[in-house]
């Protein structure tokens, strides 16, 4: 009788994870409708950050610690970041899934980075505990800017077809919004505008309506929302 003895030594196998999404766009001061965090490819768009926290849902997928494994992992940034310094710490969530991204105070910019997952096996017999993600992640921080808005007051309520047309003048761009009933008493500008951008608004076009500026018709933006655009409907 042949009696064969195999000694069988465990190994730690190397964790695994994706990402849902390579390259984030990260808007502090969003306009309606939009979100502080999206997916997109590369934006050339401008916001607001001073100081915040980001955060991106279900960013990590296909988080394993390795097959019959069942370890605490630690996610870290892989040495070798370029681009800008505008992360102060990236955070991932107790569920090994969610993202949480704190930045630079009045930062702006984008930075590529890597992450890397560590697992709390050991390396006996060849065994792993690492793994690191080989696509790059890029995160892009927007600029700071600022919106106008305004109100006009007596705004004529007899006819709904009562409207007038404003024009935003901004850094060599132009937009307009149309005021009526439905947003006399408070409208904004679908615009952002850097600090220290000269800006002004005219009336265009009137509609069974009598209006004109009278204040915060023109300035300078500084550091604040422009929130004093005065229209004057009355008599």
């Amino acid at each position: 009788t042949l009696i064969l003895q195999v000694d069988i030594s465990p190994v730690n196998d190397a964790p695994s994870f994706a990402v849902s999404c390579s390259y984030l766009v990260l808007d502090p001061s969003p306009l309606a409708g939009d979100s502080e965090v999206s997916c997109a490819a590369a934006s050339s768009g401008t916001n607001a950050p001073l100081s915040a926290v980001y955060t991106w849902d279900d960013f990590l997928v296909g988080v394993s610690a390795g097959p019959y494994e069942n370890q605490t992992l630690t996610f870290e940034i892989a040495p070798g970041a370029t681009g800008d310094p505008i992360i102060d710490n990236l955070i991932i969530g107790s569920n090994m899934s969610d993202l949480f991204l704190l930045m630079q105070d009045g930062a702006s910019g984008v930075a590529m980075i890597n992450l890397i997952v560590t697992d709390d096996g050991d390396l006996l017999n060849g065994g792993q505990n690492q793994f690191e993600l080989n696509t790059d992640i890029t995160i892009e921080l927007l600029p700071v800017t600022y919106t106008v808005s305004g109100v006009a007051n007596n705004f004529p309520t007899v006819d709904s077809a009562s409207q007038i047309t404003l024009r935003l003048t901004a850094g060599g761009d132009t937009l307009d919004l149309d005021v009526d009933v439905n947003n006399a008493s408070g409208f904004t500008f679908a615009y952002q505008l850097a600090d220290g951008v000269n800006y002004s608004v005219q009336i265009i076009g009137q509609t069974l309506a009598s209006c004109s500026i009278t204040g915060g018709g023109s300035g300078t933006v500084s550091s604040s929302d422009v929130t004093d655009l005065v229209i004057d409907c009355g008599p």
